[in-house]
């Protein structure tokens, strides 16, 4: 069954009346292509059943059921049930192999509504006259008026593993992956959708799970906001990866490169820092991590003797319980002395910033990787409220997570407004404030490449050579 790349007149007709009603700029096209198989139970006759056209009907019109009521729940758009589902009324026939292997059936249909257009095609053959065993191929096509389409398809892929009875084995574990199309209606190359969509930054979910059908068993855990947290199976490995997504963007994984990321992130900065003498408070310092997903990095920080409290702040208490769920070794300070034993039990989580008394000795931004994002935190307003909570000591360093290096990531990228100012904060920096700077005597960058595709650029600023 070939993967169909555009949607048929009947569709692009109307999406162009749609496009009246309805901004441009929002609508999106995405492509599901899944390759699995049924269990044996689906059969007529169990496993040594056939294939037949009720239930290729049955299993097409379920699939439509569920990439309908799915995008109803995203949208929640008031749209008519009867008018959809009656569309849903698969043709399905029959198709010859060559060889031993008997014949497969194909399903196929469109649903069209004023909010989206869908094609649905399902494909059953068995893989051998032996076994009874029959695979499953389905893609759905998807134009949504509201950029939702991706979403959809996520949320359909685990309802499909249900309808079909998905056991763990070689043969019916799925392999999916989800693609952009160019939408006819904004006049878009392919490549410029790919662009649009950050396909080719290798940190996004798209990159890594979305559009890579190497990864298996990919599933999403738990979703929160901008937050999702999803395991998988690289080919030739029997342990799971859970990976850490916020905006779209990889920001922790079980693989070695999210424990040695934040190790790169933190470690730097920390050794500048003398080990107390005593455990007297005022040889200790305290520390500020702005971070939405700040579990790494805290357990990093308390392996240092000399650090008192650890201050969060930009964290969601609820998407902090969904990661400790998800990450339980982050929150697993038995091993450090006398630290709690769980590392959350260290930390106190701050939600004001303005109306702080507390003076850091350390702060750390682990800042979004959204450019314009990236471009406030770097601005002088903003780095001027972090550097005034380190002015009032003797000393003090601030370290940031500001992406790759230039060659990285904006060749790749085209990345213009995250490069300007890079480049604008590492010039300010340096000056004195009365110049327009921050006053700080120096700066050092610290990239270690190796584990992209997290950023890693880490410039540490300081605020006295004494700690150099």
């Amino acid at each position: 069954m070939g993967s169909t790349l555009y949607p048929k007149k009947s569709v692009i007709s109307l999406l162009f009346v749609l496009s009246f009603c309805h901004p441009i700029d929002a609508i999106s096209t995405f492509e599901l292509n899944y390759d699995g198989g049924i269990g044996s139970n689906l059969l007529t006759g169990g496993s040594k059943g056939t294939i037949t056209d009720k239930l290729g009907r049955h299993l097409a019109t379920m699939i439509g059921s569920d990439v309908f009521l799915s995008w109803k729940k995203i949208n929640s758009k008031s749209v008519p049930m009867r008018e959809n589902f009656a569309q849903m009324s698969p043709t399905c026939r029959f198709k010859s192999h060559f060889g031993q292997y008997g014949k497969s059936i194909i399903c196929d249909f469109e649903v069209v509504n004023v909010f989206m257009a869908m094609e649905l095609s399902l494909a059953l053959y068995p893989k051998s006259d032996q076994d009874g065993k029959v695979a499953a191929k389905v893609n759905i096509l998807l134009t949504d008026v509201d950029d939702q389409a991706q979403p959809v398809l996520i949320d359909v892929v685990s309802n499909i593993n249900q309808l079909f009875h998905i056991v763990r084995a070689p043969w019916t574990t799925p392999v999916w992956d989800i693609q952009p199309r160019p939408s006819l209606l904004l006049n878009q190359e392919p490549s410029d959708m790919l662009r649009y969509q950050n396909f080719n930054d290798p940190a996004t979910m798209e990159s890594i799970l979305l559009s890579n059908t190497k990864m298996a068993e990919k599933e999403c855990l738990s979703k929160h906001k901008n937050m999702e947290i999803w395991r998988y199976y690289e080919y030739g490995t029997a342990e799971p990866i859970t990976a850490l997504f916020l905006d779209n963007t990889l920001r922790y994984t079980t693989k070695f490169s999210g424990k040695a990321h934040a190790e790169a992130f933190i470690h730097p900065a920390m050794i500048s820092v003398e080990e107390p003498e005593d455990d007297s408070s005022e040889n200790l310092v305290d520390i500020a991590i702005f971070s939405e997903a700040p579990l790494a990095l805290v357990k990093e920080v308390l392996k240092y003797k000399v650090v008192d409290t650890v201050y969060l702040y930009n964290v969601d208490s609820e998407q902090l319980d969904l990661m400790i769920q998800a990450f339980p070794d982050l929150n697993d300070c038995s091993h450090y002395g006398d630290r709690p034993v769980k590392c959350m039990d260290s930390v106190d989580i701050e939600t004001d910033l303005e109306n702080s008394d507390a003076d850091y000795d350390l702060i750390f931004i682990d800042a979004t990787p959204d450019a314009e994002d990236q471009a406030e935190f770097l601005s002088q307003n903003e780095m001027e409220a972090f550097a005034e909570l380190i002015w009032s000591n003797n000393d003090g360093v601030v370290v940031m997570n500001i992406g790759m290096t230039p060659d990285g990531d904006l060749d790749l990228m085209n990345n213009d407004i995250g490069e300007d100012a890079r480049l604008k904060f590492l010039r300010m920096a340096p000056k004195e404030y009365k110049d327009g700077g921050l006053s700080f005597d120096e700066i050092h960058v610290y990239d270690e490449v190796r584990f992209q595709p997290y950023h890693t650029s880490f410039p540490y600023l300081y605020h006295s050579l004494s700690l150099l």
